[in-house]
């Protein structure tokens, strides 16, 4: 496992939040507003992008949890990724795609 935080990172489009939508007719309209992202098998990946981690050290925890589904090939904390106060994330590579 390596730690390589001295690469820079932006924020892809298809990890930004979609907007609500605001176009649907009234009788389909729900009780509350969402925003739905919906993944097929073309989107898969052995990379895992965990966001909402708590800043107070919880690492080894953590990477001791992803280890129960597979074998962690590399891992890395993203420091200039943007996140809430407070928050860190974690950008995970699984050995096999069936990990992640």
């Amino acid at each position: 496992m390596a730690d390589d935080s001295n690469r820079v990172s932006t924020v892809k489009k298809h990890h930004q939040q979609a907007n609500l939508n605001y176009n649907r007719p009234k009788y389909r309209e729900a009780r509350w507003e969402r925003a739905v992202k919906v993944y097929t098998i073309n989107l898969e990946s052995k990379y895992v992008l965990v966001q909402g981690i708590p800043a107070v050290g919880v690492k080894k925890e953590l990477l001791e949890l992803f280890a129960l589904y597979g074998a962690i090939d590399e891992y890395r904390i993203l420091d200039d990724y943007p996140t809430e106060p407070f928050t860190e994330v974690y950008w995970i590579k699984f050995q096999r795609i069936n990990s992640a």
